[in-house]
């Protein structure tokens, strides 16, 4: 996505990684994404795009072009702004899969943010607040 923390992230590792050499990894929600991205992706798979074109999807979520990778959660049918957060429980069960230690930095940020952070604390990780 393109903007708060992974936004961030992202201008950070473009100042101070041009060539890349750090992963940074982005997990989003495919049906969050804005059409022409998903259009974008079909293609590159060579599948056909079967999806009706949104007329306004500039709500819709962005790529940040300075993560190296991305992971798009894909439940069916679920498409726009519905899709938000449908990545995080997913996200969640493959971190503590691979046991992969975590910080949640929450910047700005809204219902989800909120309900994120709540869960990232009743399993233990720290959380950083950043005001502003």
């Amino acid at each position: 996505n393109d903007c708060g923390v992974m936004d961030l992230v992202g201008n950070s590792l473009r100042q101070n990684d041009a060539l890349k050499t750090v992963p940074c990894i982005g997990i989003g929600s495919y049906g969050g994404l804005q059409y022409h991205i998903r259009s974008e992706i079909l293609q590159k798979a060579g599948k056909a795009d079967e999806e009706v074109k949104t007329p306004d999807d500039k709500h819709l979520a962005g790529l940040q072009s300075y993560h190296t990778h991305f992971v798009m959660v894909n439940p069916p049918n679920v498409r726009g702004t519905k899709a938000f957060a449908c990545e995080l429980q997913w996200r969640e069960t493959m971190e503590h899969w691979l046991g992969i230690p975590r910080v949640m930095i929450l910047v700005n940020g809204g219902k989800g943010a909120v309900e994120t952070a709540w869960r990232a604390c009743e399993k233990g990780c720290p959380i950083v607040v950043c005001h502003g």
